[in-house]
């Protein structure tokens, strides 16, 4: 699906249904889940909530999977939806991993224990982030690993220190 159809689509929404509910998150899932469908699927998809359902409950994710295979469309689950799944954790601020002081100097990156976003890079195929804190003998927590600390510490955007 192209994005420019999508947000027209995500604007007659908002539309019909009011602002608040499809905040910019909102829209940022349901493309992530279903921007691999075919052009136009999307639109039938939203005519067919319009059509059929109450204007006090607006469609979210599950309730358009169930539209789409009502109509005929195929729009399977995205097999990578559990690595966007976000909470609020303390430890890593969300995103699954945060920088830790290695004994040998330096620093590095783990996978966050303490969350779902981390244990989810946990069992992830490589080359993502495999070890945790604690499977690191000695390694002490430093700071969530947001992008902006990463910057705050003179590591430049877009990239991740090695562990080692």
């Amino acid at each position: 699906m192209v994005r420019s159809e999508f947000e027209r689509e995500i604007t007659r929404l908002r539309n019909h249904y009011g602002d608040r509910h499809y905040s910019n998150e909102i829209s940022a899932i349901l493309w992530e889940e279903f921007q691999n469908i075919p052009d136009g699927s999307f639109r039938k998809m939203v005519l067919e909530a319009i059509a059929t359902m109450h204007q006090g409950r607006p469609p979210l994710r599950e309730e358009f999977k169930k539209l789409a295979e009502d109509i005929g469309i195929n729009a399977r689950r995205t097999p990578s939806w559990k690595y966007l799944e976000v909470q609020d954790c303390m430890r890593c601020g969300g995103i699954g991993w945060h920088f830790i002081y290695m004994v040998q100097g330096g620093e590095g990156v783990a996978a966050c224990a303490d969350c779902l976003a981390g244990k989810n890079l946990q069992v992830a195929p490589r080359p993502h982030i495999s070890f945790t804190q604690a499977q690191c003998p000695g390694a002490t927590y430093s700071r969530p690993g947001r992008v902006s600390s990463c910057v705050m510490k003179g590591i430049r955007a877009g990239e991740e220190p090695n562990a080692t």
